[in-house]
């Protein structure tokens, strides 16, 4: 039994769902000149395989074998379409490049494409994911496409347009296939409630339309499992099924943000992660979802994947303060140990902040811990953070408390302290020496300019700082400089080789840090 995306495929010109392709493909009948080739591009799920089998019976239905001034819709019944609609014709050869990407498989098919249509009119090959051809593939295809044969025609469909090379791409007509419209989605569902004779609750289908993305593949998928349960298909059992299929999304998570609910949006990540989601996926719908939401407020009307007014209540500035957050734990995700923590770092930042404040004008909380309750509810200890937002506030007013003197004596204790949270800093801090202690700031300086780098940025300064606040009591600022590299001792007289050996033992702190950064040897 067919499933219900192919049971349900469009056939024919009039059944195509999306307007501006049926309407593309009625040009084409008209004119009755079909180009050589053609590129469709476009998401997965919205009809470029089916479109370019329909383009195969155009040209090689019984009806325009005459080849008249037009063509006509495809008949459905002649022995060449039927032959197309259950995938038999010899004529019609569809190509996965995924699989058959090298230069020998195109070889191949230039090869046999000189030969004669077997009992079609004309060969049609369809190669899907073409983006995927090697460059001397697309090299050989592309001798092709500049002389084929009169018989050949080439459709080649990709969901990556922009890895198609462009010499390929001005040899072929291009057809875009742009996501489905809730609208056009709600026609094609109505083909399967009449075909199956289902009982859909009023305004289900829209509640499916506005969730599968401009998908018609998605859609079918929802409604065929809806179908495997009898009765009438309520809005109720819709809900639940889009929750178990479409419940991935970031929606949920930033209106919980949006309404500052710490608690709730440390469940909702722990729902996301038990349900296995991708948290990079995660990552792209929370910023685009953000992104649109600053657009409307700017006045640029587009297409969101959360209703209006539900993230209504945050400012153009707050939305901006969010995007910078996720575009930091963007940053972290590669190389978060466990995935879900920067996100649970967004959330405890952004709840910590007082409503209408931006970020950079409070001290980011420190990460914390995440208490795990009897449900893991996500409540932080609401002290600590009390204590170590004061502290960071009173930051300066300790003045004279904390001399160089202390901070040089007890410096071995700061990379021990900083041990537990990343040992690659351990490593960096060790050719680092303190040099100054101005107010809240202390001046460190270093003596690589790799060194440097690493340790200017923002998640390692943050653990340096919570581990001098844990050993001085006090939050202190570090300012890192580069400094010049103290020159090695002269040695005893030796020999060339044993001059160059003499220029001082390698450093091992960098070799180490460097293995440990870029995993080499």
């Amino acid at each position: 039994m067919d499933s219900f995306y192919l049971k349900y495929r469009p056939q024919r010109v009039a059944d195509l769902d999306l307007d501006s392709v049926r309407e593309f493909f009625e040009r084409v009948l008209k004119s009755g000149r079909p180009a050589h080739a053609y590129l469709f591009t476009g998401p997965r799920g919205t009809g470029k395989t089916s479109a370019a089998r329909i383009l195969a019976k155009i040209v090689n239905c019984e009806k325009n074998s005459k080849r008249s001034k037009s063509f006509k819709e495809p008949c459905n019944r002649c022995r060449a379409c039927k032959s197309i609609t259950n995938g038999s014709m010899a004529d019609l050869i569809e190509i996965d490049a995924a699989s058959n990407r090298g230069i020998d498989d195109i070889r191949s098919l230039r090869e046999k494409i000189r030969l004669a249509p077997v009992s079609a009119a004309r060969k049609v090959y369809i190669i899907d994911e073409v983006h995927m051809l090697t460059t001397e593939a697309f090299n050989a295809l592309l001798k092709t496409l500049e002389e084929p044969p009169a018989h050949a025609l080439f459709v080649l469909a990709t969901t990556e347009a922009h890895r198609v090379p462009e010499t390929i791409k001005s040899r072929c007509m291009q057809l875009i296939f742009a996501k489905a419209t809730p609208v056009e989605v709600v026609r094609s569902l109505k083909k399967v409630v009449k075909g199956e004779k289902l009982a859909v609750e009023k305004g289900g289908l829209e509640m499916i339309a506005e969730e599968v993305d401009g998908s018609f593949r998605e859609g079918m998928k929802i409604m065929e499992q809806l179908s495997l349960s009898r009765g009438k298909i309520t809005l109720k059992r819709i809900a639940a099924e889009l929750g178990k299929t479409k419940g991935l999304g970031a929606g949920a998570f930033l209106q919980k943000l949006a309404a500052r609910d710490l608690p709730g949006a440390v469940k909702e990540l722990d729902r996301l992660n038990a349900m296995g989601v991708d948290w990079k996926v995660f990552l792209v719908g929370a910023l685009e979802i953000l992104r649109v939401q600053v657009l409307r407020q700017l006045g640029v009307e587009t297409e969101s994947d959360l209703a209006d007014g539900e993230l209504g209540q945050l400012t153009k500035e707050e939305l901006l303060e969010l995007i910078d957050l996720f575009q930091k734990a963007g940053r972290e995700l590669r190389l978060s140990v466990i995935e879900q923590l920067p996100f649970e770092i967004v959330a405890i930042e952004w709840c910590s902040l007082d409503a209408g404040k931006s970020v950079s004008s409070q001290q980011p909380a420190v990460s914390g811990q995440i208490k795990a309750g009897d449900d893991r509810g996500g409540k932080i200890d609401e002290t600590k953070v009390a204590r170590r937002k004061q502290r960071k506030t009173n930051r300066g007013e300790g003045k004279g408390v904390v001399t160089l003197k202390e901070i040089g004596q007890r410096w071995d204790e700061v990379l021990k302290a900083v041990r537990p949270d990343n040992h690659s800093v351990e490593g960096l801090l060790r050719s680092t020496k303190p040099t100054a202690v101005k107010g809240d700031r202390v001046k460190v300086e270093v003596f690589y300019q790799f060194h440097l780098d690493q340790l200017k940025q923002e998640r390692f300064l943050q653990i340096v700082e919570a581990a001098i606040e844990r050993l001085f009591a006090t939050g202190l600022r570090v300012e890192y400089y580069l400094g010049k590299r103290p020159e090695p001792r002269p040695g005893p007289k030796a020999t060339e080789i044993e001059n160059i050996r003499a220029v001082g033992p390698p450093d091992e702190d960098v070799v180490k840090v460097a293995e440990e950064i870029f995993g080499g040897e």
